[in-house]
């Protein structure tokens, strides 16, 4: 056969493969199709077969992923629906709706590990874009890494300065690390670039009861009242149980005499001089700050405070859970001497006493013992569940 049929030939077989492709395409650019029509009639399973059809005829239609991808989701199949986006980011490993598709869905099912991976993915793909970084920041939220999320919020308003959400996500890692003040300051500008910004007006009011400025966090519970959303509803609801529930906001250790800070094995010689004499007792004191005014008579009833050791969660555990010779261990009594309250300053003080042993050798863990109050505020509000325990191992209310 000579050069010039072998060149026919293979003329000829290209033309049927490229007829073949383009009937594939055609193929599944109708399955795709229905699948749309029957995504509307909201008849998912139909919708899922045709979307399937359409990625089997041409692998490489994103429309298809993307779609069927979206249907799992809307059915609570999001692990279905992770498969299908990993197959697209497999079939087109630069594309940013395939990456972006799949780490929202690992999002959406808390797989925070490898969602970050692929939002840093993402990040190279495309290094200019804010929304890489915006959802690096909210994962590093979910994940208690605010410094990270501080600096991922920092790059959304650099590369979109005027995208309000930069400055929201900066608000709300401000917020987390305690930083009320700067905080404030990002609130108040994603404010001002969208107006009847939810979310925004709700952390500024949590930024502001931070800072002790209830008054200021009454008017952005007002401002979500005026919005008439049902989000903003919802917001004002739990904005407003934030400021009028009684909790510990922390303690006053300057106006304290029990070192809470201190760890496992301490002798309780060092907490005060006195003990050093065997069968010696001492009174000690510990001041706990509440974030609005409280009913005096239940802060000053000794009743209404438990003091225990820890047994895990935030509290830790006593000794870190190993005690080495529980003899020298030296116990509190479950309630306190006596209370007192300020009622100017919000502020209890708790007296307890500590007892040497015979021996004279006992030991404590002062950061482990678990301070806990069950009263109520001024206007018979229970405490916050959140906020009305306390040890040194925590550092602040739990």
């Amino acid at each position: 056969m000579d050069i010039s049929q072998l060149n026919a030939n293979a003329d000829t077989l290209a033309s049927i493969l490229s007829s073949q492709k383009a009937q594939r395409e055609q193929v599944a650019q109708y399955a795709l199709v229905r699948g749309l029509s029957f995504l509307q009639e909201k008849k998912y399973d139909r919708a899922i077969s045709e979307f399937k059809r359409a990625t089997a005829f041409n692998p490489e239609l994103e429309e298809a992923y993307e779609y069927l991808g979206k249907v799992y989701q809307t059915t609570e199949k999001t692990n279905k629906a992770i498969e299908v986006y990993k197959t697209w980011v497999q079939y087109n490993p630069t594309s940013e709706k395939a990456i972006t598709s799949l780490g929202n869905a690992y999002i959406e099912t808390k797989q925070y590990d490898v969602a970050e991976k692929q939002f840093k993915r993402l990040a190279q793909v495309a290094p200019t874009s804010a929304y890489p970084y915006n959802s690096l920041g909210h994962i590093y939220l979910s994940t208690d890494r605010y410094e990270e999320a501080e600096e991922q919020f920092k790059k959304v308003i650099k590369y979109s300065s005027r995208d309000a959400n930069g400055y929201y996500g900066l608000g709300l890692a401000l917020n987390k690390q305690k930083k009320y003040k700067e905080a404030v300051e990002q609130f108040e500008t994603a404010i001002s670039m969208k107006k009847g910004f939810e979310y925004a007006h709700s952390d500024l009011g949590y930024a502001y009861i931070g800072l002790g400025q209830k008054a200021k966090a009454e008017e952005q519970l007002e401002i979500l009242s005026d919005l008439h959303t049902d989000l903003a509803s919802d917001l004002a609801v739990e904005l407003e149980l934030a400021l009028f529930t009684p909790k510990i906001t922390s303690t006053k250790p300057l106006d304290s005499t029990f070192p809470s800070v201190l760890g496992p094995r301490t002798p309780v010689s060092v907490l005060d001089a006195s003990l050093l004499t065997p069968n010696q007792s001492k009174t000690f004191s510990l001041t706990f700050q509440f974030n609005q005014a409280m009913d005096a008579s239940s802060v000053q009833n000794s009743l209404n405070w438990f003091i225990f050791k820890a047994s895990g969660g935030q509290a830790g555990f006593y000794n870190n859970g190993i005690t080495i010779q529980p003899e020298k261990e030296i116990q509190l009594s479950p309630v306190p001497n006596s209370v007192s309250y300020d009622q100017k300053n919000y502020t209890a003080t708790i007296y307890f006493t500590i007892t040497q042993n015979a021996a004279g050798d006992g030991v404590i863990d002062p950061s482990h013992w678990v301070f806990k109050f069950k009263g109520t505020d001024i206007s018979g509000n229970i405490m916050d569940s959140d906020g009305d325990e306390y040890d040194g191992f925590a550092l602040s209310p739990f």
